[in-house]
């Protein structure tokens, strides 16, 4: 019998994660991406679920990463939240995946804000530096 899931919450994920670890990771799965005949990450078009009864999106993102035996799927809620709402517009929670059997061996609050600065400093530099030469 597998082991139970690692749990992350919020602060552990940001405890965890930096800006200077997760941008050089996104840089060279980005790059890796944007080879379409890559076989190093499959990450198909993600699934998205529409919500209508209660204004609302389910995204679902799988991914898998052969080289370094990551598979994963990130799902993210969008809905929308009255004025004063305690609840965020926007959550997201990440499943990692034993790669060889399938079991889910952690479960992470995804804090967005983290990743989608990280990707934005990564374009930002790498524009500085096209525009440099």
């Amino acid at each position: 019998m597998s082991e139970s899931p690692v749990l992350l919450n919020k602060h552990e994920v940001e405890r965890l994660l930096t800006y200077d670890d997760l941008i050089p990771r996104l840089e060279s799965v980005m790059g890796k991406f944007s080879k379409r005949d890559s076989s190093e990450i499959i990450q198909p078009v993600r699934s998205v679920v529409p919500i209508q009864q209660h204004s609302g999106f389910l995204g679902v993102m799988p991914a898998y990463l052969a080289a370094e035996g990551i598979l994963c799927t990130k799902m993210v809620t969008f809905y929308q939240r009255a004025e004063g709402s305690s609840l965020p517009s926007t959550q997201a929670t990440v499943l990692l995946f034993h790669p060889e059997h399938g079991n889910v061996t952690a479960v992470s609050h995804t804090n967005l804000h983290i990743r989608c600065t990280s990707v934005h400093r990564h374009y930002s530099r790498h524009t500085i530096l096209q525009k440099s030469f």
